[in-house]
């Protein structure tokens, strides 16, 4: 639970920093796990890179 309160906190930084939405304090269960999917293609859409390609091939 740390963990993703960790993340949701960057998640929060990023978009405040790039002007995107968010709702992540807003809501709980599935409805914050859709958040958190759409917080992340708007963030990348805006030019953040959230997954590291090579991180994923090991």
């Amino acid at each position: 639970m740390a963990v993703q309160e960790a993340y949701d906190e960057g998640l929060h930084v990023a978009c405040a920093e790039l002007k995107v939405e968010e709702h992540l304090d807003e809501l709980t269960g599935i409805d914050l796990e859709v958040e958190r999917l759409r917080v992340e293609g708007e963030l990348e859409r805006a030019g953040l890179v959230l997954r590291n390609a090579g991180a994923e091939q090991r």
